[in-house]
């Protein structure tokens, strides 16, 4: 769907904004449908072999990776290619995707029974009552709500501190570079730390790192910040997503972690709703007080998560409850 998509927009002579915006969902669509695949590939492999962290660090270097090479890529190819040529050379990467997953993916046929069905409904049943698994939806929805980061900050930096928009561009791909540092950091130092240390050090750098825009004052500064917040925070964020992995349940990891992802969505949007509403009226410092006292509120939920350890590995003492 997505190497369809972008070879139509390719093959249009004009863009038409409710085609194109139609066009594009089709390809966000096939995008969205493979990352919750690959997810789900990644927990069903990762959970019995112990490497959900170290199978997250590797997705999360690639993207950051792929992040860097499209930023610097597109700001080329905007100013000197033409459309129909981007969309025809973007239109290549998912088909290689297809590519690599027809040669690489191997999975046994499943049968499709009553006994199947049965054992598949129980599970989402199972998951849908389990008191863990809400806690870490609640915890990942909190860790993400943050209105200062996104719009407000932009708008601070432009209007207040006078970066240019081409400045933004490679703050974020500077940034981009720096989160790649951190996931790969976090595969191959801190993935074997027992998760509920990993996550209390993960709200205590999320904390840090946000009330560090205080010290938001110029150019110098933002490239800073970028660097070092992005690095450290991608390790906690990693550690989140560890959790997200080891809290869904056997034989419907797909589904829950996809509605674990619509949770960290949700918690991101929000956020950016509620920041650009809030900005006009408190500004910045106002935002950014709240975004690290939910981050904080995080702590509240840590004594409280209970994941399946690791094979071979002893975790912390064990929540009460279910």
């Amino acid at each position: 769907m997505a190497t369809a998509g972008w070879l139509v927009l390719a093959l249009l002579s004009t863009y038409p904004y409710g085609l194109t915006l139609a066009i594009l969902a089709l390809t966000g669509l096939g995008l969205a449908f493979t990352d919750v695949l690959c997810d789900a590939v990644m927990v069903e492999e990762g959970k019995p072999r112990g490497l959900t962290g170290r199978f997250q660090s590797i997705q999360w270097s690639a993207i950051y990776a792929a992040s860097v090479i499209a930023g610097v890529g597109g700001g080329y190819l905007s100013a000197h290619v033409s459309y129909a040529r981007t969309f025809l050379l973007v239109a290549l990467f998912p088909a290689l995707s297809f590519a690599a997953s027809a040669y690489a993916v191997r999975e046994a046929r499943s049968r499709f029974d009553r006994a199947t069905v049965r054992e598949t409904l129980a599970a989402l049943r199972a998951g849908a009552r389990s008191g863990p698994l809400w806690r870490a939806a609640a915890f990942l929805f909190l860790w993400n709500f943050s209105p200062s980061f996104g719009v407000p900050l932009e708008f601070y930096m432009v209007d207040v501190l006078g970066i240019t928009k081409i400045q933004l561009g490679l703050l974020a791909t500077i940034a981009s570079a720096a989160s790649m540092g951190g996931a790969m950091a976090f595969g191959r130092w801190f993935r074997g730390v027992p998760l509920p240390r990993l996550l209390n050090a993960a709200v205590a750098i999320g904390v840090a790192g946000t009330l560090a825009y205080y010290g938001l004052v110029g150019w110098w500064s933002a490239v800073l910040l970028n660097v070092t917040v992005s690095l450290v925070t991608m390790v906690a964020f990693l550690a989140t997503m560890d959790l997200a992995a080891r809290a869904v349940p056997a034989r419907a990891e797909g589904t829950f972690f996809a509605a674990l992802m619509s949770v960290n969505n949700l918690g991101t949007t929000g956020s950016a709703a509620l920041g650009g509403w809030l900005y006009d009226r408190v500004g910045l410092s106002w935002l950014i007080l709240i975004s690290a006292a939910t981050t904080a509120a995080c702590w509240l939920l840590v004594p409280w998560l209970r994941v399946e350890p690791r094979p071979g590995a002893v975790e912390g003492r064990q929540a009460p409850g279910d």
